[in-house]
């Protein structure tokens, strides 16, 4: 009779989906690699399907019951607990948790322990966890939202350039590095943006970055108000539950280190901020351990990591 514990890690993210199977010392038993699941994107009754298709592989795959699975999925603060029900009803795990993929950001860092995440890459959004109490603050999407975000920035750039172009805005450094990144006049670029959406406006926040180092006027104006964006997020998190530990996530925050600080000096200086160096993938795990009550220590961490990397790519289908 087999007496291991088997465990699920689900990371439903926009452009890729990443699962583990693994047991509490940390070892990965399968790793699967599959494309992006959202329900915003793709509707409830798709999401629920792939999800659970992955789900129940892995199950299958383990030589006993899988003690629980977790998983952090886009979007799910807007379903209500529909898509956990789904789940639930019929994967195969004997305890399924999912919620929204934000939360997991704060356990690949901190464990399963209070903190908040501030997420900043193609979108944002801020997450808070605080004793039995989980809430978002901003997170709405690009169309409504999305402040700060890599896609604001650069569609913020775009739209100097264009102003420029039409003679309703300043002369900006931003129209030389937009055209220079396309390869030709932004103007009649119109019909490759649109066509290629929130990822491809976003790839021109770096020309903010580049313009705000030749001290461009227009580039410095749009880092400003984005930055105070963000840390808008963080102060009406903070005020309704004091944030001590903030876990910085996201391409942005990642490639652009003066925007972190830009944010650190708009908030309280108690809170101290976390610049993540770990998959979500972990976060996720250490959720599915908590959940089956079990600990997520150091020596966990650091073989499900070792073996992450060395099985970097997943099984695809």
């Amino acid at each position: 009779m087999n007496t291991q514990q088997y465990l699920i890690a689900v990371d439903a993210g926009g452009t890729k989906t990443e699962a583990v199977l693994f047991t509490p010392d940390g070892a990965l038993v399968r790793h699967l690699m599959r494309p992006g699941i959202n329900p915003l994107v793709s509707g409830l009754d798709d999401a629920v399907g792939k999800c659970l298709a992955i789900l129940n592989e892995l199950c299958a795959a383990a030589p006993a019951p899988v003690a629980a699975a977790y998983v952090g999925m886009p979007g799910l603060q807007y379903y209500g607990g529909r898509v956990e029900k789904q789940l639930s009803e019929q994967a195969l795990a004997r305890h399924l948790r999912a919620e929204a993929d934000g939360y997991m950001l704060i356990s690949a860092m901190l464990g399963h322990a209070d903190g908040a995440g501030l997420v900043c890459g193609t979108g944002s959004g801020l997450y808070v966890r605080s004793g039995a109490c989980q809430y978002g603050v901003g997170g709405w999407g690009y169309i409504i939202d999305g402040c700060g975000s890599g896609f604001v920035l650069g569609r913020r750039a775009i739209r100097a350039a264009i102003r420029q172009a039409d003679g309703r805005g300043p002369q900006t450094l931003l129209t030389e590095l937009v055209n220079e990144q396309i390869g030709g006049d932004v103007t009649g670029y119109l019909p490759q943006l649109y066509a290629g959406g929130r990822a491809l406006f976003a790839s021109f926040a770096r020309t903010v970055f580049q313009a705000c180092a030749r001290q461009d006027a227009v580039a410095q104006k749009i880092f400003d108000d984005c930055a105070d964006d963000l840390a808008e997020l963080v102060l009406a998190g903070h005020r309704r539950a004091p944030i001590e530990k903030l876990v910085l996530n996201g391409g942005i925050f990642q490639h652009f280190p003066e925007y972190v600080e830009a944010v650190r000096q708009r908030v309280p200086s108690e809170i101290t901020f976390i610049r993540s160096d770990a998959p979500p993938i972990i976060g996720a795990a250490a959720e599915a351990m908590h959940d089956a009550g079990l600990q997520c220590g150091t020596l966990f961490r650091a073989r499900f990591l070792e073996e992450l990397r060395a099985w970097p790519q997943g099984e695809k289908s």
